[in-house]
Order: C-alpha cells, then structure tokens, then sequence
C-alpha cells in the first residue's frame, strides 16, 4: 500500500472517531439561576418565544402539591413557567385578563416550576411557558409550549365550549 493512501486512511479513521466522540448525548443542562432578571434575558437569545429550561424528569408524582393535583369542578389552563422568564413574564399580563373575563368558568393557574418542581414533572414538561388546558374533569385537551397570544387561546377555550 502506498504511505500517502495508509496515511489518509488513518486520519479518516481519526477525523470521524472524533466526529464521533463530538456527537455523544449529552444530558441537557438547565439555564443556571441568575441574581437579576436582565441576566435571565440575556441568557434567553436563541428562540424569544421559548424559555431554553429543560426540567428533567423524575419518578414520583406523590410531591405534586395538592392545587395540581386536585381537579376543579370547570375547566382549567395551566401556566408552568417561571418568574424571570421573558416569554413567561410577557403571558402574565394575558394570563390576568382570562382570569378577569372569564372568572367562575375557567381557572387560570401559574405554577413556578423553579421554585417547585412538582408540578413539572407531573405533566411532563420540557420546556417553559407550557401551557396546558384541561377539562373540568382533568383530562388534557391542548398543550402548547413558548409565549400563546391570546388570540390563539380564544379559539382553543372556545373549543372547549368555555365562553364568556
């Protein structure tokens, strides 16, 4: 075999057993807490109407505190996000308003998952804002994850015949 052609050969091998090497999974790693909320926005450049958190799973759903757990009589939209969160700090505002108009037919609850993780695991989430909507018996309907105009939340209530 010629030298030029072994020699090409192994840096083939080297260059993709590093390709390689590169490309392992990785856990993902959660944005690190921050002192202000300027450095949170920073921090959260690649996708604006998402938060980049990713909550890791856990076993036990038998921490879920009692509010989530326990389904109300109507249905329900579920905010699990955080304080702090750009796309998450921009839904608060909407979220008060489908509180106010639509109060006694539908609950609108915000749930910290960084302060209490809890109710991230027991549905599963990945990224912040989901928004979760649910029946008044409990069961889910629609899941949307990153910053819902309310625009886009009207058809969904609608659909779930939540009128005001």
């Amino acid at each position: 075999m010629k030298p030029w052609l072994y020699t090409l050969k192994v840096f083939s091998v080297l260059a993709l057993a590093m390709l390689l090497s590169s490309c392992e999974k990785k856990s993902p790693n959660p944005l690190p807490r921050t002192e202000s909320k300027s450095e949170a926005v920073a921090q959260n450049t690649a996708n604006p109407a998402i938060c980049d958190t990713v909550i890791e799973p856990a076993p036990a759903v038998s921490e879920v505190t009692a509010k989530a757990v326990v389904p109300t009589a109507m249905p329900r939209m579920l905010e699990l996000g955080s304080v702090g969160c750009r796309p998450c700090d921009a839904m608060a505002p909407i979220l008060d308003e489908l509180r106010a108009e639509y109060k006694g037919r539908l609950s609108v609850e915000f749930f910290d998952v960084r302060k209490d993780p809890a109710p991230a695991r027991q549905y599963s989430i990945k990224l912040i804002p989901t928004q979760i909507f649910l029946d008044a018996s409990g069961k889910e309907i629609f899941r949307h994850e990153g910053f819902f105009a309310k625009a886009d939340i009207l058809p969904i209530l609608a659909q779930m015949g939540v009128k005001i």
